[in-house]
């Protein structure tokens, strides 16, 4: 199937996408559509709407993050026509990675338009996106949902979209934009002590203990269930041996280290702003209670 191009006079916004698995082709949410175009079709589409300004450029984004693109001959893209304001697109990244804790990024983006009678560009890129400090020293998984995923992410939209975005505290901004900014550092270490920063700051009050106020106050507020509780405490105890080991002897941290403990704080992003977490007046402090299990 060959690319079709959006033939409207609106600018388009088109990214082309790193670590996305190739089930995703077709996902469409509002004005947000990602399709597949080969490369051949894409390096001619930059080179016909940029007179050839872009097209080495592109090929050596394409060669630099080949490692996070599943198959090169048949890349894909997300394309996005504005309909209220640019903070559309990024709202929609930061979203699919609290919807599933796995890296979704675009590694070359451009515009275009149609003028009635040929493709143009659209003109200057005009979003800022979540760009990668360096390439991963490690395998992400590519960004995968089901069909029921991809069904129930609109309504899972609507429901989260507003509490994230609307008027909220800056406790609760802080930590969404690490957890965000922990995808982009590209070391497997600095990402693991930047999330365990996120923990620290929400439920450590004593300098002491500090691994057991962390998995057992953590483990406290995601679950109501004390079998649960348990088992969430002791696997943090166990990502956060790895953090001391990475620390204090430069022992390397598993990858399924850092995707668990992403999945950790994922959840528990969703959880603050459930529990209210997310409003302007919001309370922390009696997150740093120490839950006792030894009773």
């Amino acid at each position: 199937m060959h690319f079709q191009p959006k033939l409207t006079n609106h600018r388009n916004y088109l990214d082309v996408l790193a670590c996305v698995d190739p089930s995703m082709e077709g996902f469409t949410f509002r004005n947000f559509t990602i399709s597949s175009i080969s490369i051949d079709e894409l390096l001619c589409l930059v080179n016909h709407i940029t007179k050839g300004r872009e097209t080495e450029h592109l090929r050596m984004l394409l060669n630099q993050h080949a490692l996070h693109i599943p198959d090169r001959s048949n890349l894909l893209i997300q394309e996005f026509i504005p309909s209220d304001s640019l903070s559309e697109c990024y709202d929609f990244s930061v979203m699919l990675h609290l919807y599933k804790s796995s890296d979704i990024y675009s590694c070359y983006s451009t515009t275009y338009r149609f003028d009635g009678s040929a493709l143009s560009f659209g003109g200057n890129i005009q979003i800022t996106h979540y760009e990668h400090a360096g390439f991963p020293d490690y395998v992400q998984p590519n960004y995968f949902l089901t069909n029921e995923e991809k069904l129930s992410f609109s309504s899972w939209y609507e429901k989260y979209h507003p509490q994230i975005f609307g008027e909220s505290n800056s406790t609760f901004k802080h930590i969404l934009r690490t957890y965000i900014d922990s995808f982009l550092i590209g070391k497997i270490g600095a990402e693991y002590i930047y999330l365990f920063t996120i923990l620290e700051s929400l439920f450590v009050s004593k300098n002491q203990k500090i691994k057991y106020q962390i998995s057992h106050n953590t483990a406290s507020f995601l679950s109501s269930s004390k079998s649960e509780q348990l088992q969430i405490a002791e696997k943090l105890t166990t990502l956060y041996r790895s953090r001391s080991e990475f620390v204090h002897n430069a022992k390397v941290i598993d990858q399924e280290d850092l995707f668990a403990l992403r999945e950790i704080i994922r959840q528990l992003l969703l959880i603050l702003v459930d529990f209210g977490y997310a409003r302007p007046n919001a309370d922390f402090k009696s997150l740093k209670k120490v839950v006792d299990y030894s009773t």
